[in-house]
């Protein structure tokens, strides 16, 4: 079984954004499974502080034997294929990958600096929550095609 794990900032508080969420992991299946993990929001009120603090918390739920990839709006733009293969790659090489998707304040820069890989689902700014589904999605849509499943285009 292989393994990924998707680590947010704070719990799903819009019904909408939870159901997807759950929906695309239930889809994902065959040798690849996922979980999504959360970690507490700061509550402090200065941005840099509320990362740096969310920061830590991510780090440390990155299991030891992970790979981690930072969602940020300047990573690498990559599309669904390109994705695909990334995941791809990991899986036959054994690596799991970790994904960290940061709060309303983004990544802190020792977090996104440490990342094995740095990804951006969009130049705009999403919320959180909704990044977080995107990228379940696009897992799921990756995990089909390494089954040889169809999915719609």
């Amino acid at each position: 079984m292989w393994e990924l794990v998707v680590i947010t900032v704070g719990k799903f508080s819009d019904q909408g954004f939870r159901q997807s969420a759950e929906r695309y992991i239930s889809m994902v299946g065959g040798e690849w499974k996922v979980r999504l993990e959360p970690v507490a929001a700061s509550r402090r009120r200065e941005p840099g502080a509320c990362r740096r603090e969310e920061g830590q918390a991510l780090l440390k739920r990155v299991p030891r034997d992970s790979e981690v990839v930072a969602l940020d709006p300047s990573g690498d733009l990559l599309d669904s294929e390109a994705f695909g293969d990334l995941l791809r790659r990991l899986k036959d090489a054994g690596r799991k990958p970790a994904f960290l998707v940061g709060g309303p304040h983004g990544l802190d820069r020792p977090v996104l600096q440490g990342a094995r890989h740095r990804l951006s689902l969009s130049r705009l700014t999403l919320p959180h929550e909704l990044a977080a589904v995107v990228l379940l999605e696009q897992i799921y849509r990756a995990s089909a095609s390494y089954a040889g499943k169809a999915y719609a285009k």
